[in-house]
């Protein structure tokens, strides 16, 4: 077995190709709202052309930053990802959650979850209320600010991926093909994302060369479970 893999921040098709030959897991998609139209996020006609290039060859990770039940759902049905990310930014409850778990029994819903060294008891407190009411597949521990670049302290994110063993948590946050190795074997996680670890900038093109890098240290390390 190997650890799973995302990459995320995709923006062309070029990118999808090479993580796809590479062996990814998952690739996200980030849709840009009125609120927020960092260079990264995508248009909504431009994600939902990328999904469907995407036509299930991977899981394809729609970042969900709406907070409108409604809007949410209908996004999800008119963009068809087969995973969703909910960001803090949609505040969703365990019932909603609940809710689009109904709409859409088959989609695979990941929680972030966002660390620093002063709330790591509330976000424990947290990550076990979403686990108990099985409204998420995965937990996804990422740095205070996501897409940042900057890494969380491993060592409380260790503590947490051994709590919740062996529930599938992802761990995120300044992974670079540098320091992957040193990550998984000291935190043990069930997978991977990673962002501007392969960007050539701060917006959506990726570097090849880092893609294959990051995935190959990935495969590099011997898988071993929490449990």
């Amino acid at each position: 077995m190997k650890y799973w893999t995302k990459v995320c921040g995709l923006s062309r098709e070029e990118d999808i190709d090479v993580s796809i030959a590479n062996g990814v897991d998952a690739l996200g998609f980030l849709l840009a709202t009125t609120k927020s139209q960092r260079v990264d996020m995508l248009p909504y006609d431009r994600a939902k052309e990328l999904i469907a290039y995407v036509d299930k060859r991977v899981d394809s990770c729609l970042l969900i930053h709406l907070s409108d039940l409604e809007e949410i759902i209908q996004t999800i049905a008119e963009l068809n990802p087969s995973m969703v990310q909910i960001q803090k930014q949609s505040n969703l409850t365990v019932d909603e959650l609940s809710q689009i778990k109904v709409v859409f029994p088959n989609l695979k819903i990941i929680k972030t979850f966002y660390l620093s060294d002063t709330n790591s008891e509330q976000i424990i407190e947290d990550i076990e209320s979403f686990i108990d009411s099985k409204t998420i597949d995965f937990v996804l521990i990422d740095s205070a600010k996501g897409g940042s670049g900057v890494t969380h302290n491993w060592d409380i994110s260790t503590h947490i991926v051994q709590k919740f063993s062996p529930f599938a948590c992802i761990i995120a946050g300044g992974l670079t093909p540098d320091n992957i190795k040193e990550a998984i074997m000291q935190i043990r996680p069930f997978g991977v994302d990673v962002m501007s670890g392969v960007s050539v900038c701060s917006g959506g093109v990726k570097d090849k060369d880092k893609i294959k890098q990051f995935c190959d240290e990935v495969r590099d390390v011997k898988y071993a479970k929490n449990n």
